[in-house]
């Protein structure tokens, strides 16, 4: 039986988005997790910098809780997205928004292009 939760011991997690956005991004959220100020951080593997980003982040991480940004609004695909980002580059938030109302979005696409961010961050943060 779980214990009511006022006995649990709370923990709190705080959280830095958007690692490996820019390397400015990414060094100031690493010198929070050396320092303890946050406890976890979610990465943009999709991000040009995350290769290089990845390796920096390895070396402060400890016990940090370590995300996945997934990022489909306004950056590159990872991969070539025929349907969803014909000019290379997703769209923005509010056609995104707007198709996914109208239920128009290629999902099988977007699937492809999840599974390539997971794969994306676990081959840079091993």
């Amino acid at each position: 039986m779980t214990p009511p939760i006022s006995s649990r011991p709370l923990r709190l997690i705080v959280n830095a988005d958007d690692y490996a956005f820019t390397p400015g991004i990414s060094r100031g959220i690493r010198e929070l997790l050396s320092t303890r100020r946050i406890s976890a951080t979610s990465v943009m593997a999709a991000s040009q910098y995350w290769p290089q980003e990845a390796t920096a982040l390895k070396a402060v991480a400890g016990d940090a809780d370590i995300g996945l940004h997934l990022t489909l609004t306004d950056h590159n695909p990872i991969g070539a997205m025929a349907a969803f980002a014909p000019s290379g580059r997703f769209p923005a938030l509010m056609p995104l928004l707007k198709g996914a109302l109208l239920r128009n979005v290629p999902l099988a696409e977007i699937d492809a292009e999840i599974e390539d961010d997971v794969a994306q961050a676990a081959d840079h943060f091993k």
